[in-house]
């Protein structure tokens, strides 16, 4: 009785051990801003401009490329800049980002609400941005480049 009572411990102990061991080595739960934390983005549907976003656990990064200039803007989550510019954090899912943003409308006589869903697609290689104030989607593809470099 007591070697059965034994061999009950170790498999209890040794199946609770390998679950965690998986669960700390796999990032499938990561919210997004976690596991692409840092991660650069460029859209492969423009040709004469480049556009990136990296995305960080504190802030959003966008730059524009083209014709030699680059311009990049950082604002930090949940802060209003000195524009008024706003970016807050509503949904951080494993594949899926949603970020409602304040920002100046085109002819910038208003600030405008809209909101920018992330979606990530083959297999975390590259994103969908899809934008409601227009609702129109951009694909971008993980990079290793930097922007402006």
């Amino acid at each position: 009785m007591k070697k059965l009572l034994l061999l009950s411990a170790l498999l209890i102990f040794a199946c609770s051990s390998d679950e965690g061991y998986n669960d700390y080595n796999d990032n499938s739960n990561q919210p997004f801003l976690e596991k692409y934390d840092g991660v650069a983005w460029k859209e492969t549907t423009i040709t004469d401009t480049d556009w990136w976003y990296i995305f960080t656990q504190s802030s959003i990064t966008w730059c524009e490329q083209y014709a030699g200039d680059c311009d990049c803007s950082s604002e930090i989550w949940g802060v209003v800049d000195e524009d008024g510019f706003y970016a807050e954090v509503v949904e951080n899912s494993p594949e899926r980002l949603v970020v409602n943003l304040t920002d100046w409308n085109d002819d910038e006589t208003d600030l405008e609400l809209y909101t920018m869903t992330i979606e990530t697609i083959n297999n975390g290689n590259g994103i969908e941005v899809h934008y409601s104030y227009d609702n129109s989607t951009e694909t971008y593809s993980r990079v290793t480049e930097q922007p402006c470099n």
